[in-house]
């Protein structure tokens, strides 16, 4: 009987944790190497990365860590300064997450 009880208080405080643990978060680490990190995914989701800017696009697949976090490196994308890309994250658990980024640059001056 303990525990059973013992095994229902474990799985309710797993539930609940995850419960509270929030939507999935994707944050760029650097722009230089492109990397982003993850979080909050669902330890051990398999998740599909996608890059795109410029008109290319690259993925990668990964599965998220213990506590639900990743890095993801694109080593060979280039994004320019004042140049907008958009990365997003599907896990095949539901998790999903996503940025649009949209750089205000300065026009240059002309004489």
């Amino acid at each position: 009987m303990i525990s059973r009880l013992l095994v229902i208080s474990a799985l309710a405080l797993a539930f609940a944790a995850a419960a509270t643990a929030g939507p999935a978060k994707l944050s760029v680490v650097s722009t230089h190497g492109f990397t982003v990190q993850g979080t909050t995914f669902k330890p051990g989701e398999h998740v599909v990365v996608r890059l795109t800017t410029g008109g290319e696009s690259v993925s990668k697949r990964l599965a998220a860590g213990t506590k639900g976090g990743f890095v993801v490196r694109f080593p060979t994308m280039f994004v320019a300064r004042c140049a907008s890309y958009v990365v997003s994250a599907t896990g095949d658990m539901g998790s999903r997450a996503g940025l649009r980024i949209m750089p205000e640059c300065a026009e240059p001056v002309t004489p």
